[in-house]
């Protein structure tokens, strides 16, 4: 039977939570779907329950890779997809028994959905809830909204969505794995502006997101990693993408706002953690200009140091 939808899970070292998640995927009210999961190279237990789970249901599929990162194993989830539809799940997190059939009923007439979630901080034991309107939404409305500054918005994730996979392959969209930081960012803005821009929404919560000692994100905040810098470059790529668009100055205004704040929050970063290094601020600094160009480059470090000045 030819699956209506694929579920891409790139698996590293989850063993924790992994069962969880494979069993809250198993147990969908639409059933007519594949389960790509990929192994990043685990050093735990979580190859043996991919396996088991591989045996016990054919809708699972496993497969395994040398260590290459998140962006790597998800584009070996996208090579392998059948599925019409495609969703991307972390292995640490779990899915309402509808995730998919709701997701997929408010697709319609826009190439994308979207639904709610709940985030769960496993680090400070704190939750939040994050829920769109339940409405199709444009592209000029879902850049703004994925911009928006000092929010938690649903735009900013994959994982509460799901794709048309031809969009992705006529496009030739895959995760840029030279991007450690904001991949996920960069494919969405990507598979956005290849799209007719619409998204559906689902106004309540389906998708639960735990944030775990593991994720990368926790220990860049405690050791800073150089490779945090390609979450510039990330921003980079996105601007280039936008520029492309019929969309307004305003826009692109808050796309490069967000970049500036990404490279003052990298450099502070650096500092706090006693990682600065000229090497790296150098290469911050050329992502910058890319982005600017000249004056408004040099306007905008003048009035940098002005800040500091004062």
């Amino acid at each position: 039977m030819h699956p209506s939808i694929s579920i891409i899970v790139p698996v590293y070292n989850a063993e924790v939570y992994l069962f969880d998640c494979l069993n809250s995927i198993q147990s969908q009210t639409l059933m007519e779907f594949e389960v790509i999961l990929v192994d990043d190279d685990s050093t735990d237990g979580s190859l043996q329950i991919l396996k088991r789970f591989q045996a016990e249901d054919s809708r699972f599929q496993c497969y395994h890779q040398r260590h290459k990162g998140v962006s790597s194993a998800r584009n070996v989830g996208l090579k392998y997809a059948i599925g019409d539809y495609v969703c991307f799940v972390d292995a640490d997190d779990q899915i309402a028994p509808t995730y998919l059939e709701e997701l997929y009923q408010a697709i319609g007439e826009a190439d994308s959905s979207m639904c709610g979630f709940k985030k769960i901080d496993l680090l400070s034991n704190k939750e939040c809830i994050v829920v769109p309107e339940k409405k199709v939404e444009t592209l000029e409305e879902n850049l703004l909204s994925f911009y928006a500054a000092g929010s938690d918005d649903w735009q900013r994730y994959l994982w509460n969505r799901m794709f048309k996979r031809d969009i992705i392959q006529k496009n030739k969209i895959t995760f840029n794995e030279d991007i450690y930081y904001k991949e996920d960012g960069l494919f969405f803005v990507k598979y956005l502006c290849s799209s007719n821009g619409l998204v559906g929404c689902v106004d309540h919560v389906l998708y639960y997101y735990y944030r775990t000692p593991f994720g990368a994100m926790s220990k860049t905040w405690y050791n800073f990693d150089e490779k945090i810098i390609t979450n510039l470059e990330a921003h980079r790529l996105m601007i280039k993408e936008i520029r492309k668009q019929n969309v307004s100055d305003v826009v692109l205004l808050k796309a490069i706002s967000q970049a500036k704040a990404a490279s003052t929050w990298i450099i502070s970063l650096m500092r706090q953690t006693k990682s600065f290094k000229l090497s790296s601020f150098i290469s911050i600094e050329k992502i910058m200009f890319s982005i600017l160009g000249s004056r408004d480059y040099f306007s905008w470090r003048v009035s940098q140091l002005i800040k500091l000045l004062k």
